[in-house]
């Protein structure tokens, strides 16, 4: 089974994102974070196939993010989400 971890301060994305997931037929075991911290203690521990996070967070935003995984975490995949089309 694949570990997801899906990052988002917005309470209720969060839980749509896992609940879509989740309903995936078992195949996916889906974490959540609503923080770049959180994310990285999750990161630490777990061994994550994909991480979902938008670009908006608290502290540390999620490109700073991507390029964390990116660097410590280079076979983990990674999706970043916006809510807004400007660059």
């Amino acid at each position: 089974m694949n570990n997801v971890l899906v990052v988002d301060s917005d309470q209720n994305m969060l839980q749509i994102l896992s609940g879509i997931l989740k309903g995936q037929g078992g195949l996916l075991n889906v974490l959540t974070a609503q923080s770049t911290r959180q994310a990285t203690k999750i990161l630490k521990t777990n061994r994550i196939a994909l991480v979902i996070t938008t670009i908006r967070l608290p502290k540390l935003d999620g490109f700073r993010l991507a390029t964390k995984l990116t660097r410590e975490h280079p076979s983990t995949k990674l999706i970043i989400l916006t809510n807004t089309g400007h660059p």
